[in-house]
């Protein structure tokens, strides 16, 4: 099962739907705000279970930041995940026109 599963997820990388994560504004968060979003960032497992996962990156995360140890402290076996983590900015790594941000900020609302 776990061959199967890491499969998919080495599978994911090649071909699958990139999700990014952009970390850019975590120097910014208190300790607590960091502690929560660490915690939020093992969603990894709900990916890692998915039929179809995602390609998972994380943007903007320097190793040495304090997320960074955060995420290892929280989430064990957190620097063995199947994604791709670098302290680049979405925005060096992907063109804008390809880019759909979701944030609690957004003037528009989602459409279907």
């Amino acid at each position: 099962m776990k061959a199967i599963t890491e499969e998919r997820l080495a599978e994911a990388q090649c071909i699958g739907l990139k999700l990014c994560v952009d970390l850019s504004m975590s120097d910014s968060m208190s300790d607590k705000e960091l502690s929560r979003l660490a915690g939020q960032l093992r969603r990894y497992g709900s990916n890692r279970k998915a039929s179809r996962p995602f390609h998972l990156l994380l943007t903007d995360l320097r190793e040495d930041s304090r997320l960074y140890r955060e995420c290892l402290r929280k989430n064990a076996g957190f620097h063995n995940y199947m994604m791709d983590i670098t302290d680049e900015s979405f925005l060096d790594l992907f063109p804008p026109e390809s880019v759909v941000c979701l944030t609690p900020d957004a003037e528009e609302g989602l459409r279907d």
